[in-house]
């Protein structure tokens, strides 16, 4: 008996339709971040992740979920056009697949060669000139594979040192006001 049992059988309510042989309805979904609302290039995204797949020896989608972190349910959405990637999921599997993500977000048709500009080489102009120093002795013709790997490891340590200095430093907004106390003391 449902919540009515201690009324009296006159002022309970008529009985609606048994659940049982009532039939649930839903509206018809409407395109949303996660549905595809425009077309893109299924069959060749599949194509591209299968060749890459076989190249890394990963023998299914179900492996390259594992291995990647995506669900396999979202594989299969992709696989079957019902949904497309998203640039974080990309990332994930281009990781694992070891290759650059922007490759896969061409093949998945998120962005295309053209608006990548891919052709030419990064403009180190904006680097300071340390930088810009440190690109050119990587790149010499002089250096052994010896010196390069010396050279990572240096450039990692210092990059490290450099961070935790800053992280340990105190905020510009806290320097500024221990000034204004120590002045009005």
């Amino acid at each position: 008996m449902g919540p009515w049992r201690h009324q009296p059988p006159g002022k309970r309510p008529p009985p609606g339709p048994s659940l049982v042989r009532s039939r649930v309805t839903r509206a018809a979904r409407s395109p949303t971040l996660l549905r595809v609302s425009k077309p893109w290039p299924v069959e060749d995204f599949n194509q591209y992740l299968e060749a890459l797949m076989a190249a890394k020896k990963i023998a299914d989608r179900a492996e390259l979920s594992r291995v990647a972190g995506i669900d396999q349910t979202q594989l299969s959405n992709w696989r079957h056009g019902k949904t497309s990637p998203s640039r974080q999921s990309l990332r994930k599997i281009a990781q694992a697949l070891t290759v650059p993500p922007v490759n896969l977000y061409v093949a998945a048709g998120i962005d295309s060669p053209e608006d990548l500009d891919l052709s030419g080489a990064p403009d180190l102009t904006v680097l300071p000139t340390e930088l810009r120093d440190l690109v050119d002795l990587y790149g010499s013709e002089r250096l052994t594979e010896e010196d390069r790997t010396y050279l990572r490891r240096h450039v990692g340590l210092l990059v490290t040192g450099l961070l935790s200095d800053l992280a340990e430093r105190p905020a510009p907004s806290t320097v500024k006001a221990r000034r204004q106390r120590r002045s009005a003391a």
